[in-house]
């Protein structure tokens, strides 16, 4: 027996795709800036001493 699937103009999934849109939109606002910042401030390269141990 399978779930029954909701139509996609359910009144009642409204809320609930404003908040996954809310939700990406807040991951994106925050996270395209600190890609740039740790792209503009972390050094392009690193040395390890003690390779072997890692």
């Amino acid at each position: 027996m399978q779930p029954e699937v909701p139509a996609p103009d359910d009144p009642h999934l409204r809320p609930l795709r404003r908040l996954f849109l809310v939700v990406v939109t807040g991951s994106l606002l925050f996270l395209v800036p600190w890609i740039a910042y740790l792209s503009a401030s972390l050094p392009a390269r690193h040395e390890v001493d003690q390779w072997r141990l890692a």
